[in-house]
């Protein structure tokens, strides 16, 4: 069992083509290190509580698309870079309350 505030790494290293929606828009992109973006869980906001250093490393170089079809048009187009992955294409869609901004500040993470 991992203590509370611990990062995953009983996973190994996971990759894929990953595409986060936020109030502002959906970011794509490939990593292996997914399983790293979340800490806890965290009962009071009941979601996984954001590592921000990931956040930033993962997402924060992105072109950002307005909607999901265009997203996932260039999810295909980075996948046909990788022979394989071990997630293919995941849309994230739990943290599409917050911008950005928010998510990198912690806000996701804070019950008030």
């Amino acid at each position: 069992e991992r203590s509370k505030g611990s990062i995953r790494k009983d996973y190994g290293e996971m990759s894929g083509i990953y595409v986060l929606k936020t109030k502002d828009g959906y970011r794509v992109n490939y990593t292996k290190d997914y399983v790293h973006l979340f800490g806890s869980y965290n009962d009071d906001t009941m979601n996984y509580d954001i590592n921000a250093d990931y956040l930033k490393r993962i997402f924060g170089n992105c072109a950002v698309f307005p909607n999901e079809i265009m997203a996932i048009q260039s999810a295909k187009g980075i996948s046909n870079l990788h022979d394989e992955t071990e997630d293919g294409i995941m849309v994230l869609k739990s943290y599409d309350t917050y911008t950005f901004e928010e998510l990198l500040n912690g806000k996701a993470n804070k019950t008030s």
